[in-house]
């Protein structure tokens, strides 16, 4: 079961609503309408789906809602909050041109665009899911394009000694030196500073973005800020910017895009949580895809590779891809008519699962070379 063919065949033969709903727009670019609506279906019988779509209805009265309240129910913790229950909805295979998941998010596409003006953080992180299934949410462009302007400075000089040191740091609030807390210099605040350095969020809408509507000095833009992220400036960062001032207090910015493979202390680390969701965003960039960085991830994937041609992932690498419970493993992941016995089970749904993601990586890869 070593080529493409045998192995889509045998994802879509095993393969529960998830699998084979992913295999067929991703993999097969299929236009069953009728085998798409019938893994559509066979989701909508799941109590977690159905659960996530009626968090959707929080946002009913968004008009009414402070902005306290409104950003609060957007980027909390919590199965309710949207960051949480639409990155599971993705993951289950919902996307644009699906009928019920239309139907489902266009309040949410409207709460991305009324929120684009006033509270444009928190337009971004609507709008990176929401791009991430396909929707294009012209509201926040222009203010995306300007954050690819303004983090030009950093990413063309490929910073890389952001914190504060010395005399300055000194200066510090004594918690925060107690603490030995890194603290950004002001220059490179990702909240209103001259040369900001790019957010994770920033970084990901510019990824799911629609190339064909990005102009070419935007795109060039865009490429400079991917190219700063796998520098070895950037690297040595990754991600972390430490505190930053806002006023007169201090606020965590620990919000820069993660690279998921690094290096601490000379030992080579794996972030096991945040793994397959970075590697997956960054191969939609040729930048990225042909970076020393994502090839480490590939050949960490790699290890992981059967025998047959197949992946099974480590349970825990799958824990922020929704699929955490064994009971979700089972309905999502494998036909209920497959009978195994549970640990048996267990195995081939994270063998579905992790294969399916690798096909996935190669046709991105097909796609945009």
């Amino acid at each position: 079961m070593n080529d493409n063919t045998s192995l889509i065949n045998w994802l879509m033969e095993y393969g529960g609503p998830t699998i084979r709903l992913i295999t067929l727009t991703e993999l097969l670019n299929s236009g069953d309408k009728n085998e798409i609506q019938k893994c559509i279906d066979e989701l909508l019988t799941i109590d977690k789906v159905k659960k996530n779509l009626e968090y959707i209805n929080g946002f009913n009265h968004y008009k009414s809602m402070s902005e306290h309240e409104l950003s609060s129910l957007i980027h909390n913790c919590g199965d309710s909050y949207y960051t949480i229950f639409m990155n599971e909805l993705i993951n289950y295979g919902f996307k644009a041109g699906m009928e019920i998941f239309d139907e489902n998010t266009k309040i949410l596409r409207e709460v991305c665009a009324y929120t684009s003006e006033d509270m444009p953080y928190s337009s971004m992180q609507m709008s990176m899911f929401l791009s991430y299934t396909g929707y294009e949410c012209k509201e926040i462009e222009s203010y995306l394009f300007e954050r690819a302007r303004l983090c030009q400075s950093a990413a063309t000089r490929k910073v890389s000694e952001i914190y504060v040191t010395g005399e300055e740091y000194e200066k510090l609030p004594k918690w925060i030196k107690d603490k030995n807390i890194k603290v950004i210099k002001d220059e490179f605040s990702p909240y209103g500073g001259e040369s900001p350095l790019p957010l994770e969020y920033e970084v990901r809408n510019f990824l799911y973005m629609n190339r064909n509507n990005i102009s070419e000095i935007d795109q060039e833009k865009i490429d400079n800020v991917f190219k700063y992220i796998i520098s070895p400036e950037y690297y040595s960062i990754n991600g972390d910017y430490g505190f930053h001032k806002a006023g007169k207090t201090y606020h965590g910015s620990n919000c820069g895009f993660v690279i998921p493979i690094y290096e601490d202390g000379g030992i080579e680390k794996v972030n096991v949580y945040f793994f397959l969701s970075t590697v997956r965003d960054m191969s939609f960039s040729k930048i990225m895809r042909d970076s020393s960085a994502y090839k480490k991830c590939l050949s960490h994937i790699d290890s992981f590779k059967t025998e047959n041609g197949t992946y099974i992932f480590p349970q825990n690498y799958l824990s922020h891809m929704a699929f955490s419970h064994p009971s979700d493993l089972y309905n999502m992941l494998l036909k209920n008519s497959i009978q195994l016995k549970r640990d048996e089970k267990k195995r081939l749904a994270i063998e579905l699962f992790s294969t399916l993601f690798v096909l996935i990586l190669q046709k991105r890869a097909e796609l945009h070379d």
